[in-house]
């Protein structure tokens, strides 16, 4: 009993300790990320980054209503020792999130002036959102595919690598925001370039390692011999964990459109405007 549970705890920590540093990377990145932005650009800068960050978060729901909801089953899968089955999950929640991604960013770049507006309410700044929601929707598909795999990779016995992937994409996400802001004198835009280049590099790299197999992961057909209970079991296990980033971009983006209304009437340094 004793030598079950030093194994059950070593694979606990095993998977702790990475998807900790997973969750330190991506907190951290997001704090860094906006005063390297403010402190570069200025403070309006940090506000249009601010306004659009429920796209962000808009991406994170998608990849882990499809990564948490597929990997969970998955791990099941594979302690039933089904190991077919649990290909085809991977792949099913893989290609869901590619199609549902790709979809979001044609909708957000075809849309994005009233996207925009929706956003910024009646602000000055509203045209200066055009550019950087044009490159925030066209980083959507990499951000979910990326980190939809980076979900399934703990249960596939690869934690380290997952981890690996989100903190590759936000360090190099941190050091082209320096490049294309400073060096290249792409404003604010840069910002969202440089969040795309974190996650492309880092899709790169998981294509490679797939390709060489040095990642054991096998694709297949994720509409072979599976019905529609599958899909809808993934969403109902991955909807917890993805409601809480809708709810955090709904809140969000009311708070901020609130307060861009506020500003523009001249109540935000009003004594009060909190009362």
């Amino acid at each position: 009993m004793k030598r079950n549970d030093a194994i059950i705890f070593r694979k606990f920590v095993h998977i702790m300790i990475p998807a900790f540093g997973t969750a330190i990377a991506v907190s951290l990145n997001e704090f860094v990320d906006s005063i390297l932005v403010s402190q570069l650009l200025g403070s309006k800068a940090m506000a249009i980054v601010n306004v659009c960050s429920p796209v962000m978060l808009f991406a994170a729901c998608l990849y882990l209503l499809f990564g948490i909801g597929g990997s969970i089953i998955y791990a099941r899968l594979i302690g039933e020792k089904k190991e077919k089955d649990a290909e085809k999950i991977f792949s099913l929640a893989l290609f869901s999130a590619f199609v549902i991604s790709m979809i979001v960013m044609v909708l957000g770049i075809f849309f994005r002036v009233p996207f925009a507006a929706l956003l910024a309410g009646s602000s000055d700044f509203k045209a200066e959102l055009y550019p950087y929601l044009f490159y925030a929707f066209l980083s959507f598909p990499f951000i979910v595919v990326v980190m939809t795999i980076s979900s399934f990779l703990p249960a596939m016995n690869y934690p380290v690598l997952a981890s690996g992937c989100a903190i590759l994409a936000n360090v190099v996400n941190l050091i082209m925001d320096y490049v294309f802001i400073k060096l290249l004198h792409q404003g604010t835009c840069g910002a969202a370039m440089a969040t795309l280049c974190g996650y492309v590099v880092t899709g790169i790299l998981i294509v490679i390692l797939f390709a060489r197999k040095m990642v054991d992961v096998k694709l297949s057909n994720p509409f072979h011999d599976l019905s529609k209970e599958s899909i809808l079991e993934i969403l109902k296990l991955g909807f917890a964990d993805a409601s809480i980033q809708l709810g955090f971009a709904l809140t969000w983006g009311f708070r901020n459109n609130m307060q861009l209304v506020l500003e523009t009437m001249n109540w935000s340094h009003s004594p009060s405007s909190c009362s």
